[in-house]
This record gives structure tokens, C-alpha cells and sequence, in this order.
């Protein structure tokens, strides 16, 4: 990963990055991001805790969630970036493309997964994100994910 220089204090003021929740129109137990780690030019680091209460998992967290989870990050990172409209409504985006995922295990139980994107590519209102999913040192999950950015209806 390259070296990038960290924005979390410009883009937030210095106060601390906001909850998941404020940023994403998903609630529990949809909401698959626990908490923002860090911020950069044009990426973004989060995790999330695997736990016994989770209403989604039953065999480990499934590669359909870790693919949620990582589009739920690029989302956070997007509305962090994105300035609102005259209506002072955030943008939204729709994931259109899951692209050459790879998955090399499962988190379970008591993992926290570290999520990282990285917007790759920009064209109008579509964006790219290489992702990347870890327990750890070891990676779960990357691949590629490209949304549509417009605003809600």
C-alpha cells in the first residue's frame, strides 16, 4: 500500500471521525462497519468485531458480507469526500460491480476484521475501489469494487 499522508484532522476538524451510522443510511444488523480507524487521501481504514451476538453469521462472517462490509467503507469514505447538495443532502452511491474477488478464509468469532479501500479511478458518477479485508496479517478478502454517486431520490 502506498504511503499517503493522513487528512483525519482537516477533513474532521480535529474532533474525532463520526460513527459509521451517521454516515450510511444502514442500521443494525445491516450495518457491517463498527468503527472509522483512520482517513487519507482518498482511503480509508475500518473494522469490524465478529461477535457471538451478530444476527448474520452463522459459520464464520461469509465472503457476501465481507464484500458489504468493504462497500460499506468505501461508502463512509465517499460521504467524507463529498460535498452535500443545495438541499444539504449527502450523496449517495449503488454498488455496480463486485470485480476479481479473492477469499483465502473466514473471520470468526472474536476476529476484527481491518478493512481498507483505496479509490482507484474516478469517471462522472462512477468511482473504483481496490479493497482489502484482514484478520490480522492475514487477508480474508480483495478485489475491486465500482459504484454509481449521485444523489438520493
Amino acid at each position: 500500500m502506498s504511503e499517503s499522508v493522513d487528512l483525519s484532522d482537516e477533513l474532521r476538524g480535529n474532533w474525532p471521525l463520526p460513527p459509521p451510522g451517521a454516515l450510511l443510511p444502514h442500521a443494525p444488523p445491516w450495518l457491517l462497519v463498527d468503527r472509522l480507524v483512520s482517513v487519507a487521501a482518498g482511503e480509508v481504514v475500518a473494522d469490524k468485531l465478529v461477535t457471538a451476538n451478530d444476527a448474520l453469521h452463522s459459520d464464520g462472517f461469509a465472503e457476501t458480507l465481507v464484500i458489504e462490509a468493504l462497500a460499506q467503507t468505501a461508502a463512509c469514505l465517499n460521504a467524507l469526500m463529498s460535498k452535500k447538495d443545495a438541499s444539504g443532502a449527502p450523496h449517495m452511491g449503488l454498488l455496480v460491480q463486485a470485480k476479481d474477488f479473492v477469499f483465502e478464509g473466514r473471520a470468526a468469532v472474536g476476529d476484527r476484521i481491518t478493512l481498507r479501500c483505496r479509490q482507484t479511478a474516478s469517471f462522472g458518477a462512477l468511482c473504483r475501489f481496490s479493497t482489502e479485508a484482514a484478520v490480522g496479517e492475514r487477508v480474508i478478502a480483495r478485489g475491486e469494487l465500482t459504484f454509481a454517486i449521485g444523489n438520493p431520490p
